[in-house]
């Protein structure tokens, strides 16, 4: 099935799937122009493969959406949804833009990479945990760790002969020992801190309602968590509440 989306000018879509040009293809990958992802209609699996039909001033996307069966309405808007957020297609640029005038240096980058907006996770308790596991370390030994997270807990969807990834739900890192969080390369605090904000989630704990939160609301909660002192500014990692806004922007 196919559906068109229309991101809020400018949005240059190449130049923000470039981060994903490197990646792993059974979990999110950009070539050749399209950009592919396995993702979470509610408790169904799907695929997608989005590419550019506009231009950066008037961008227009086509989502191509894959699955073992028909699609319902709701899974549509669902899948529509996933796609606004991880791209963060409802961002508005122009306010940055006209900031930036004031600065030689901005100004300038603005003009270069006009359209450029920050790729998001499609869930914020993915964004938590990423936060979790890229402190203090760098970014390509944190993308390892990730990746073994996902294909170690993480759901496959089957299409022919190709498998495709998506990130674990709560429940299952809810369960996991921690001795197989450690083999995905976690420290041990921080295997314990996956492990103990994925039960907060599964206990039900709404990240999602973060989206609308101001940063002291989000600071409340997650030192509410074990660990989630730490995330604003303690001595374990220094991520704090904007890190998971930038990783789940709104």
């Amino acid at each position: 099935m196919e559906i068109t989306i229309k991101p809020l000018p400018p949005f240059d879509f190449s130049l923000s799937s470039q981060i994903f040009s490197e990646g792993d293809g059974r979990i999110q990958k950009y070539e050749g122009g399209i950009y592919s992802q396995a993702i979470r209609l509610g408790e169904r699996l799907a695929h997608i493969k989005v590419r550019s039909l506009g231009t950066t001033d008037a961008p227009l996307l086509s989502a191509d959406l894959q699955s073992d069966r028909a699609f319902s309405s709701r899974e549509v808007l669902l899948a529509e949804s996933s796609i606004q957020r991880i791209f963060n297609l409802d961002l508005n640029l122009l306010p940055f833009y006209a900031a930036a005038k004031g600065d030689r240096i901005m100004d300038r980058l603005t003009h270069l990479l006009r359209g450029l907006k920050s790729p998001s996770t499609a869930t914020a308790f993915e964004a938590l945990i990423d936060s979790i596991i890229e402190q203090q370390i760098s970014l390509k030994a944190a993308w390892s760790m990730q990746r073994r997270l996902i294909e170690t807990f993480g759901d496959a969807l089957i299409l022919g002969d190709r498998t495709f990834l998506i990130f674990p739900q709560a429940k299952r890192l809810a369960a996991a020992p921690i001795e197989q969080l450690r083999r995905c390369g976690l420290s041990g605090r921080k295997a314990q801190y996956v492990r103990d904000v994925s039960q907060r989630v599964s206990a039900g704990l709404d990240l999602e309602a973060f989206r609308a939160y101001p940063d002291e609301e989000i600071v409340e909660e997650l030192c509410k968590i074990r660990g989630g002192r730490s995330l604003d500014g303690g001595n374990d990692y220094d991520s704090g509440p904007a890190e998971v806004r930038c990783h789940a922007s709104r």
